[in-house]
């Protein structure tokens, strides 16, 4: 499930149809990695839905405002009242102080009106929890301040009690992230001199039955994940990249070797992507001649399926549950944009002449749009240009600026977060563009205030307001739609 960002320009339409620059792709079958011609049947693939907002059709208000006396007692005084997770049914809010890694309690909250769900706060004390797939709650509680030693608590979503709580088998700083029917805690440690970074994957699943921990090869980063194809990846550029079966925690793929080969004796610097989707992932592997440039398309066991020669995946791509990757390549200077599909093994569109800084950029946005931002513009403006990502053709444009960042989508509208200049008062703003219906926000939300006092957070699929304890004013919380 995707986390990151990216980028857009003036498009000719003369040049939205399909070009085929130099040889057409080509896309090769590939054996088995155990040497036979003959490759198992692929698992079926059972199609997930990449996380999608609350659609807002109008300038967001706010539905309901809920302050830290009414869900924590009034003998309670938090600094902020934040929602720490959230699904259709329920957010989990949590009574914060000042300092944001510290432990507070949490309520649920009936995401439609406001009101408590459990009778009292949860007896298990977090800042950081998840929603499983089948509904279940998982947070993380670290057992001192060093941050070293954690444990997961499984809270009972109707009551808030600890229906049981897990050791944490990894030191360093924890994140949580639903997971399929579990939960995936990822923790970073760094050595001594902080030279090297070590990411220690645990998934759990969301009864705590069954659980695996791995640690990830050094340096590697950003781990993305997709349910629908069981899968895991982690990745830097210029270190390697690995994947994960999700729900199992074997290793799927290591890329060191892979990477190695493509810097041959040294004369040549490579750099390796990875994607994870709902048929399993591609990793591409591309070296400074230019004359090597590959994406390779494995199932959701980890065999190689097929090769698409001459294109390169994004730089640090986001995972998708659909089955189609933007992907890109340069040809005599001309930055080439397209898409691929995974599960019919074939190129859908691929155009060039676009203004852009190839695959630094190349976004894709839900399982319909691929998006990027155009080269330069006056001051700090930067717009974005958005394509159909299965027919390359253009949807619009989105008029934005350098401080602005993608946040959410909802189907038809992308949600940016960032002001349009940097001397705007308060926190980033958050617009809404319908690019099928001009370039400037149908709406934008913005406060300015300082960002200590209030706050704007997109914690999907809801939009929230944090109203902070200030002068004597009790912490309030309010989503807006």
């Amino acid at each position: 499930m995707a986390r990151r960002t990216a980028g857009i320009g003036a498009l000719v339409i003369a040049v939205v149809a399909l070009v085929a620059v130099g040889a057409v792709a080509a896309i090769r079958p590939t054996v088995s990695t155990a040497g036979t011609a003959a490759l198992p049947a692929a698992p079926p693939i059972h199609a997930g839905t990449d996380p999608v907002l609350k659609s807002i059709a109008e300038q967001p208000n706010p539905l309901w405002r809920v302050d830290a006396h009414a869900l924590f007692g009034p003998q309670t005084s938090p600094k902020y009242l934040m929602t720490v997770a959230a699904d259709e049914k329920i957010a989990v809010v949590e009574a914060q102080s000042d300092d944001p890694n510290l432990n507070g309690a949490i309520m649920a909250v009936d995401p439609q009106t406001g009101k408590a769900l459990w009778p009292a706060p949860s007896g298990f004390q977090t800042s950081k929890c998840a929603i499983s797939r089948d509904g279940r709650i998982g947070c993380v509680q670290y057992t001192d301040r060093s941050e070293k030693h954690a444990v997961l608590g499984i809270i009972d979503p109707a009551t808030g009690n600890l229906i049981s709580s897990k050791p944490i088998n990894s030191p360093g700083y924890a994140a949580i992230e639903r997971a399929g029917d579990g939960f995936l805690i990822p923790t970073s440690a760094y050595s001594a001199d902080i030279s090297d970074k070590t990411i220690t994957l645990n998934w759990f699943s969301s009864d705590g039955a069954r659980s695996w921990t791995r640690q990830a090869a050094t340096n590697l980063d950003n781990p993305e994940l997709s349910e629908a194809g069981n899968v895991v990846v982690l990745a830097s550029y210029n270190d390697g990249a690995q994947a994960f079966g999700l729900d199992s925690g074997q290793l799927l793929y290591d890329g060191a070797a892979d990477l190695k080969r493509a810097e041959g004796d040294g004369t040549h610097s490579a750099t390796i992507q990875i994607i994870a989707s709902a048929e399993g992932f591609a990793v591409s592997l591309a070296d400074s001649s230019g004359q090597n440039d590959h994406v390779t398309m494995f199932d959701r066991l980890g065999i190689q399926r097929r090769v698409l020669d001459g294109w390169q995946l994004p730089f640090i791509p986001d995972a998708t549950e659909g089955d189609v990757i933007p992907v890109y390549r340069a040809v005599d200077n001309d930055d080439i944009a397209g898409a691929y599909s995974l599960a019919d093994g074939k190129l859908l569109w691929q155009q060039g002449g676009l203004d852009y800084d190839g695959g630094n950029n190349l976004k894709l946005v839900g399982s319909d749009y691929v998006m990027y931002y155009n080269r330069g513009g006056l001051g700090d403006s930067q717009d974005w240009t958005v394509l159909d990502a299965h027919t390359g053709q253009k949807v619009g444009s989105l008029q934005a600026s350098i401080y602005m960042d993608y946040s959410g989508f909802d189907g038809s509208r992308i949600y940016l977060t960032g002001d349009m200049a940097a001397s705007e008062p308060g926190p980033g703003a958050i617009s809404a563009y319908d690019p099928k219906h001009g370039s400037a926000p149908v709406w934008r939300y913005k406060v300015s205030q300082s960002a200590d006092d209030v706050n704007v957070r997109v914690v999907q699929p809801w939009m929230f307001r944090y109203d902070a304890s200030v002068n004597g004013s009790v912490a309030a919380l309010s989503r807006l739609g």
